[in-house]
């Protein structure tokens, strides 16, 4: 099994320091989907008509995936 870092980009970082083992990159995909979703439910109804965040996952090499949700109303056509 491998390490996974989990880092949050929204309008400040939060780095993952602990990580989480996982068996492989497929599960970390589906973690890191999950997350950028879950943070999504969270934040997007209260923080304006925009918002862009990322989960970027890391192992020991560096970043492996970035999963990103962006979140736009507009009003009107």
């Amino acid at each position: 099994m491998a390490r996974y870092f989990f880092d949050i980009y929204d309008d400040m970082v939060v780095l993952d320091d602990a990580g989480i083992e996982l068996p492989d990159l497929d599960a970390a995909r589906l973690e890191a989907v999950t997350a950028v979703c879950e943070i999504a439910k969270e934040i997007i109804p209260h923080d304006g008509p925009s918002k862009d965040i990322k989960v970027k996952v890391r192992d020991e090499r560096g970043v492996v995936l970035t999963a990103m949700i962006n979140f736009t109303v507009r009003m009107g056509d």
